[in-house]
């Protein structure tokens, strides 16, 4: 085994010292202070050092890329120290451009994500592939998530959201297998575009609940400075409970420079009938509320502003949370959010979020929370 591996060190070495190479880092430092009712504020301190490595096969057109990356954070509320060792990304990859289509191929570790990033959006372990032509592209996956750091991802399972312990650098992570196949047709009818994608989780785990989806999505200018989404997802649970999600959204322009993103997201809660839970893979959060974060039995209507300047970006957002578990249709908060980001050179950014959620559902559990996120970014 030392002898393969040594072997295949050398000839790695050797078609990388043949061919250009780029390598390079970024390290983030993150502060985060978070309080509930102006009381008893928590200080949270993240800071991670990424590196990364590409470089050429040759002349073959394959692309070898890696990433790894050292995190510490530090929980002054718990006093807890966490660590954090991954390479989140290893992979061989190829683009294949011709006069009528092009093709791409990922294998090894890197991230995959569905057409509206709503079930899974992160880093796998698999193959993909997309073939796009003029007016039709299709795209297939198959992946698994069991090797994973679990530290580094967010992977609901039907029972709770896996974290690995704080004592571990890497734990793996809640394994399912996965096959993914997708359609796209491109200026189908006056510049629309409609998607189909079909995804279907296999339960390796304790849990034994394999999930199916199902996902159209229809897009497209509505006039020139005024574009909207259209999504809708199904899914099944051993197919034996359903469950939906829809999400409309309308971006309207205002020059370069500007835009006003409106809409509303619906995911289905539990009911009397066969209708469940929506649920995702990937944990998606859509509010600082501490009951009331991931994507299910929620309606939330919101509106973005967004302004991008040269060095900097800007934004405000806005959400009204609805509770619509068990059938029931209840406020639950508001949450707003002020985004400001800003290149100092061209190597260092600075970037400061201001969120708060604000409670108005009246019951006795707190959940209103406010708070700050302080971070510099640095390239080399």
């Amino acid at each position: 085994m030392k002898k393969i591996l040594g072997t295949f060190l050398c000839a790695f070495c050797l078609v990388s010292s043949l061919s250009a190479y780029e390598w390079g880092g970024i390290f983030k430092n993150k502060t985060t202070v978070k309080t509930i009712d102006f009381e008893n504020a928590g200080v949270k301190q993240a800071d991670t050092l990424f590196l990364w490595y590409s470089t050429p096969f040759g002349n073959s057109g394959f692309n070898f890329s890696a990433e790894g990356l050292y995190g510490i954070t530090y929980n002054k509320s718990g006093n807890t120290l966490n660590q954090i060792i991954d390479i989140d990304l290893l992979k061989v990859s190829k683009v294949i451009k011709r006069d009528t289509f092009t093709a791409s191929m990922n294998f090894g570790r890197f991230n995959f994500a569905d057409e509206s990033k709503t079930i899974f959006n992160q880093n796998m372990d698999g193959i993909a592939a997309k073939f796009a032509f003029k007016k039709i592209a299709y795209k297939a996956a198959i992946g698994y998530t069991g090797l994973l750091n679990e530290k580094n991802v967010s992977i609901l399972s039907p029972s709770s959201l896996a974290y690995g312990t704080d004592k571990q650098f890497y734990s793996l992570a809640y394994p399912f297998v996965f096959v993914d196949a997708g359609v796209t047709f491109n200026n189908l009818f006056a510049a629309q575009n409609l998607k189909f994608e079909t995804m279907a989780f296999i339960d390796l785990g304790s849990a034994e609940t394999n999930r199916f989806y199902f996902e159209t999505i229809l897009s497209g200018p509505i006039v020139k400075t005024w574009t909207y989404n259209l999504t809708f997802i199904a899914e099944a649970l051993n197919f034996d409970e359903f469950a939906f999600y829809a999400a409309f959204n309308n971006y309207v322009s205002f020059g370069k420079n500007m835009y006003i993103k409106a809409g509303v997201e619906y995911a289905s809660g539990k009911s009397d009938s066969s209708i469940t839970n929506f649920s995702t893979i990937s944990s998606r959060t859509v509010c600082n509320s501490y009951t009331l974060h991931e994507t299910t039995g929620i309606i939330l209507p919101g509106v973005q502003f967004v302004h991008l300047g040269k060095n900097n970006y800007w934004g405000i957002d806005a959400k009204f949370v609805v509770d619509s578990d068990s059938g029931t249709f209840q406020s639950k908060g508001l949450e707003t959010d002020i985004i400001f980001v800003y290149n100092i050179f061209s190597d260092l950014q600075l970037g400061v979020n201001l969120f708060s959620f604000i409670q108005t559902d009246g019951s006795s559990a707190n959940n209103s929370n406010y708070g700050a996120d302080l971070k510099l970014t640095f390239t080399f």
